[in-house]
């Protein structure tokens, strides 16, 4: 997966960001099956899933930003 951008992030709706974030976190939880299951390389399963980790966190930080924003 590639990563995301945030500047791209912010163009996106609060509906938008919702429906990335149950994505990449349903994503993340099929990784996390196939781990325990022992279908994928284990290293590859570590380098995906930290990138998934790390897009589900630009993704919250976003959606924290912009209802910050709208209390101003």
């Amino acid at each position: 997966m590639a990563r995301i951008k945030v500047h791209e992030l912010r163009n996106k709706t609060k509906a938008e960001l919702l429906g990335q974030l149950k994505d990449l976190k349903a994503e993340l939880a099929l990784l996390r099956v196939a781990n325990v299951t022992g279908r994928a390389l284990q290293q590859a399963l570590q380098n995906e899933g930290g990138e998934l980790r790390l897009s589900i966190a630009q993704v919250l930080t976003v959606i924290s930003q912009k209802q910050k924003a709208a209390l101003r």
